[in-house]
C-alpha cells in the first residue's frame, strides 16, 4: 500500500496494477514451483509523460523493482520464541534471493521491526565475533554488503538452506 499511495500521491492512481505480490523470479528452475519475491514493481514507461521518465531516470529509478520484506513482530502477538540466528538466516535467504535471481532493476530489502532490531536479530555470533553485515542493513541508502557464510553457525546456514 504505501508504493500506490507514494505513486497516487505523485500523480500516478492507476499505476496499481502495475505492482504485484509474490511474483516469480526471472530464473529457470529444475525443481519445479519457482521462488517468489514479495513485491515486484514495474513502471510501465509507455503511461507515463516524458519529463518524468527523465526525471526519474536521472534519479536511479529502474523500471523493474524487486522487494523482498521481512516483517518482525509476531513475538508480542504470538509469543514467539524464533531464535535469532534463524531471523538473520531468513534475512540472508533474501539478500541471496535478489543477488542471484535478479539480474537487472532495483534490488530492495525492507526489514520491518516493531522493537528494536536487537530484540530479533542476533548481532554477535558465538565467540562474540559480531556480525557488521547487519548494522549496514539497518543504515537507509545503498550499500555494500561482504558476508562470510562459511563463518556463519549451522543454525544460519540450515534457515537459508530451507529458505
Amino acid at each position: 500500500m504505501a508504493i500506490y499511495q507514494e505513486l497516487q500521491n505523485r500523480g500516478f492512481p492507476y499505476l496499481l496494477p502495475y505492482i504485484q505480490f509474490e511474483k516469480p523470479y526471472p530464473i529457470e528452475s529444475k525443481r519445479g514451483k519457482k521462488p517468489t519475491v514479495d513485491i515486484y514493481f514495474r513502471i510501465p514507461k509507455d503511461k507515463l509523460p516524458p519529463e518524468i521518465l527523465h526525471r526519474w531516470s536521472e534519479n536511479g529509478v529502474c523500471e523493474e523493482n524487486w522487494i523482498e520484506v521481512k516483517f518482525f513482530g509476531s513475538a508480542e502477538r504470538t509469543g514467539s520464541s524464533k531464535p535469532k540466528a534463524q531471523n538473520v538466516g531468513a534475512v540472508l535467504a533474501d539478500l541471496l534471493r535478489l543477488k542471484y535471481y535478479v539480474r537487472e532493476g532495483g534490488r530492495y530489502l525492507l526489514l520491518v521491526f516493531n522493537r528494536k532490531p536487537e530484540y530479533y536479530l542476533a548481532f554477535t555470533k558465538r565467540g562474540s565475533s559480531r556480525r557488521d553485515y547487519l548494522n549496514a542493513l539497518l543504515e537507509p541508502g545503498e550499500h555494500r554488503v561482504m558476508i562470510d557464510l562459511a563463518k556463519e553457525p549451522k543454525t544460519v546456514l540450515n534457515t537459508i538452506s530451507s529458505n
